[in-house]
């Protein structure tokens, strides 16, 4: 029983790429990663995420979600990451932050596939899944994947599910923002 663990299996996680410099991202869109987290875990119905942050400068913000269960949902939070390889990545994610990024998503997969039946790899809080017949139907991402569960069950294998995505982020700078400008993101790219 390699990896047997004794928690209630969760049925859909996802896991970020390493992330930094959260200042930025703050001084743009304060609410990017509220936004983000509280639309995957709210809205679709991920059970639980996976943050990745090399610098810690997300610590703060994900310290609320971490410690508590927003919707029966659960965030667990890697701070430091690069620092929990080796101290030649840490040093060397100052320069290149993503360089602990194949290291992460390794161990995303691994420690998940005894906590999730399905694990996504979600990237940063600028990326958003949204499958266009059912994404305006709260918590429709389980259904999807209990119909896959389904199909594999009546001998159809599903090693791989393509589910459309959206980049979001404020376009360009401008000095006065239009009025009408609610400061959100936009569309900048979109495999739909």
């Amino acid at each position: 029983e390699l990896c047997k663990v004794e928690l209630p299996r969760r049925k859909v996680s996802f896991c970020s790429q390493p992330l930094y410099g959260f200042g930025h991202i703050k001084a743009e869109l304060p609410w990017a990663v509220e936004d983000w987290l509280e639309y995957h875990l709210g809205h679709l119905g991920f059970e639980h995420a996976d943050i990745y942050d090399v610098d810690g400068s997300f610590q703060e913000t994900l310290e609320p979600w971490v410690r508590s269960q927003w919707r029966r949902s659960s965030v667990s939070y890697m701070g430091g990451w690069a620092r929990r390889l080796s101290s030649r990545l840490e040093a060397h994610s100052k320069t290149y932050p993503y360089c602990t990024e194949t290291f992460a998503y390794a161990h995303c997969m691994t420690t998940s596939r005894a906590y999730s039946r399905w694990v996504a790899l979600l990237h940063a809080p600028d990326e958003y899944l949204v499958l266009p017949t059912a994404g305006r139907r709260q918590g429709w991402l389980p259904a999807v994947l209990a119909s896959q569960d389904t199909k594999e069950q009546t001998g159809y294998l599903t090693s791989f599910l393509r589910i459309y995505g959206m980049s979001f982020a404020r376009g360009g700078h401008s000095e006065k923002p239009d009025a009408s400008d609610s400061g959100r993101g936009s569309i900048l790219a979109s495999s739909m």
